[in-house]
């Protein structure tokens, strides 16, 4: 299943990957707000070409139909372990999960396309969840949750950013 999500910010793409996206506090802040019981970077690498590498494994919280969460069975974390390329101004990412590694793969790529009032975040998701009777179901789950993130962290970088001096407008 793909999976397109655009999100406008009041922040310049510049802004976006250099004070918020790597940032440790605003990632701390954005995590929580999330709702996450675990956020933590176990590796960052920054390049001298500009490219920068991070794994983090996480905790989120399991906003799904009570008989997913039975499948679940314990608590559900993912590493996601991704690379920004400073040329094509890309986030390449892909999501391994502590439940169901070999029939679920997610990744996709963030971009911040500039515009005139900011930049438009770009989410490209590409969810395959192989699980017979409740693949689709599980996809779609994953799907919402996406969606709902996304409207809390543009909340978050909004009110981050805003507190910091770095909206390009304060509409």
């Amino acid at each position: 299943m793909k999976v397109r999500i655009e999100t406008q910010l009041q922040v310049t793409p510049e802004t976006f990957w250099t004070r918020l996206f790597f940032d440790d506090e605003y990632n701390r802040g954005l995590y929580q707000a999330l709702g996450f019981q675990a956020f933590e970077v176990l590796k960052l690498e920054r390049h001298q070409d500009g490219r920068i590498r991070r794994l983090v494994r996480a905790e989120p919280p399991v906003k799904a139909p009570e008989f997913l969460k039975q499948k679940l069975a314990q608590r559900l974390s993912y590493l996601d372990d991704g690379e920004f390329d400073p040329r094509t101004q890309t986030w390449t990412f892909t999501n391994e999960s502590n439940v169901a590694k070999d029939s679920t793969q997610i990744g996709g790529t963030i971009r911040a396309e500039p515009t005139p009032g900011g930049a438009l975040m770009v989410v490209e998701l590409d969810l395959n969840v192989k699980a017979f009777g409740f693949g689709g179901i599980a996809e779609r789950v994953i799907e919402k949750n996406a969606r709902e993130s996304y409207r809390v962290t543009s909340t978050y970088l909004h009110d981050y950013a805003g507190k910091l001096g770095l909206l390009t407008s304060q509409a």
